[in-house]
């Protein structure tokens, strides 16, 4: 799908826009299963930019690699476990603020997964993703699915928890953020006197592209819609 749509589109180098803050949203599991997507919000748009996956990185070495990506940083949402006191008597939230990456926020927890996943679909539309840098995360909202259980008697479509759940629940956190009045409130435009912003790899377009198979049909049957995809 990737390929096709970089082999339709006029490549040329962008960078970030420079007024606009990146923040992030977390998906927590193991080092390695740990998904950090990065995005800022251009007006209605959710610009996906970046996204890290498969770091064995202990919490100093996850924020110095991100403060060495050199954005200019807003907030960063993560889901409500992060406020679980670990064996270290410590919360993983507070663990973040003392090496160093300010304004972390948990979302409010929703009990009901699906809360989190219908206000992701409703979303969705205002979603971009700027590739080759966020390709495996888009793969994996495409293969997001649910499985059929009936242990209580009762048919349920559960969703599947594996490689794209962390990729696609790091997109959810930006939903539940978003329906909490956390992402208003986070901001957009970043001080102009400080430093810009250079994403230094990467393509951007400005079109939408048709695609032929919605990123989430697999998973939720919903009509065909259009995805922008940034260059």
């Amino acid at each position: 799908m990737i390929d096709r749509l970089r082999a339709q589109r006029a490549i040329r180098p962008a960078v970030v826009d420079t007024s606009a803050l990146v923040h992030t949203a977390w998906d927590l599991g193991s080092p390695l299963n740990t998904v950090v997507t990065y995005f800022q919000i251009i007006g209605a748009e959710i610009r996906v930019i970046d996204c890290d996956s498969d770091l064995d990185l202990t919490p100093v070495q996850r924020v110095a690699y991100m403060l060495n990506k050199g954005y200019l940083f807003g907030s960063h949402f993560l889901p409500h476990d992060a406020l679980t006191t670990q064996k270290s008597g410590k919360t993983f939230l507070n663990e973040l603020n003392e090496v160093g990456l300010r304004n972390c926020k948990a979302v409010p927890r929703i009990l009901d997964i699906w809360v989190g996943i219908n206000r992701l679909r409703q979303i969705l539309p205002r979603f971009s993703f700027r590739i080759p840098a966020c390709e495996r995360l888009i793969e994996a909202l495409s293969n997001y699915h649910t499985v059929r259980a009936s242990s209580t008697g009762l048919a349920l479509d559960e969703p599947v928890h594996d490689w794209a759940s962390h990729f696609s629940d790091s997109c959810r956190v930006v939903a539940e953020a978003e329906a909490a009045g956390m992402l208003h409130s986070a901001g957009s435009t970043a001080n102009v006197f400080r430093r810009p912003v250079t994403v230094r790899a990467g393509f951007r377009g400005d079109n939408f592209q048709e695609e032929p198979e919605d990123i989430l049909d697999r998973f939720f049957g919903s009509p065909k819609r259009r995805v922008r995809v940034i260059r």
